[in-house]
């Protein structure tokens, strides 16, 4: 007879381990599990399957699933470059290049850069890094804080910069 209490939930990036495949039975033998330790599950409802071979063959094979919870992972999103100060050229425009990151496991899609003046860019993130950039451009002189939002993926959370001390700025002067 196999015992398998139903896991705790985990989050997306977390390797199935012991700690989710941890079937026990009432005689001696060898657990097989499906998916095996180390795979990472997407978020989700994921069956687990066990099958356990008794050593003696006085028992027969005997089979059993439960059904783990893997949750979206949270993010954390920063605009990397510091703040900076640049100059219109002489057609009254101004652009600049800000790096940002979405801190989690192999995040996807991209970050909106938006300025409270109301120009925007979005780039797209290298999963690997979550690193990614973009280009604002603007038209009139002043400074303006940046917020870096990121909507999230069918694995993560979405999250922005809000918090970030201190705040990003881009100052713009007259040519």
């Amino acid at each position: 007879m196999i015992s398998w209490s139903t896991p705790a939930p985990i989050s997306y990036g977390t390797a199935l381990s012991a700690t989710q495949l941890d079937a026990t039975a009432n005689v001696a033998g060898s657990f097989t599990y499906d998916p095996a330790a180390g795979k990472i599950e997407d978020a989700g409802n994921v069956t687990l399957e066990v099958t356990f071979k008794p050593t003696s063959t006085n028992y027969t094979t005997a089979t059993d699933s439960v059904t783990l919870q893997v949750l979206q992972a949270a993010t954390v999103t920063t605009i990397t470059s510091p703040s900076q100060t640049i100059t219109e050229n002489k057609k009254g425009v101004a652009s600049t290049t800000l790096d940002f990151n979405v801190s989690s496991y192999l995040p996807t899609g991209s970050v909106t850069l938006t300025a409270s003046t109301g120009e925007t860019c979005s780039g797209t993130l290298t999963a690997s890094s979550g690193d990614g950039h973009c280009k604002l451009t603007f038209s009139t002189t002043g400074t303006r804080t940046i917020t870096a939002t990121y909507g999230g993926d069918s694995n993560h959370t979405g999250s922005n910069n809000s918090g970030q001390s201190p705040a990003i700025t881009v100052t713009v002067n007259p040519y």
